[in-house]
């Protein structure tokens, strides 16, 4: 998909500015650079669960700190590099288009061509059991039930029990 935003910058009409990627004109190495910061921050969320991505929630501290992570690209981009708002709107744009795109062509590999599909989310804590509180008289009994059962499987019953005459 990157291949396919580098032939578009190339011959858009739309975008405003220097595009050339025989010259690579500090505004297209920001366009490119800002491109590829939204691709990976986007990627986080298919990347992090087996189905589409909006089936499994994340918290709000993860998208909180990729859109902060966007938001900070984009004032770079534009502040440092001079991309325009308005090609600051494309790449997120592209970006979105590419994230829905590359999230249902995972979930269409995973379940059609390697036939490896998730199951359905676990929600709760359904299949945790407690953990019984172990003391150290619960762990001494314990300890003298395998010392009698690796006893028992060692020596022959004759040999188990000394008689003192």
């Amino acid at each position: 998909l990157a291949l396919i935003v580098f032939f578009v910058i190339e011959r858009n009409d739309h975008l405003s500015g220097n595009f050339s990627l025989k010259m690579c004109t500090r505004e297209t190495r920001g366009f490119i650079w800002f491109y590829l910061i939204l691709a990976t921050e986007f990627m986080i969320f298919s990347a992090r669960t087996g189905s589409f991505f909006w089936e499994s929630a994340p918290s709000k501290y993860l998208v909180g700190s990729v859109l902060g992570t966007a938001a900070i690209g984009s004032l770079i981009a534009s502040l440092s590099y001079g991309v325009t708002g308005a090609n600051v709107g494309w790449v997120w744009l592209m970006n979105i288009v590419a994230f829905v795109v590359v999230d249902a062509a995972k979930v269409l590999f995973k379940s059609e061509i390697i036939h490896d599909a998730p199951g359905p989310i676990i929600v709760g804590d359904g299949l945790i059991e407690a953990e019984e509180e172990r003391t150290d008289a619960k762990m001494y009994m314990e300890k003298k039930k395998r010392y009698g059962i690796h006893i028992e499987s060692v020596l022959a019953p004759e040999d188990r029990y000394h008689n003192v005459e």
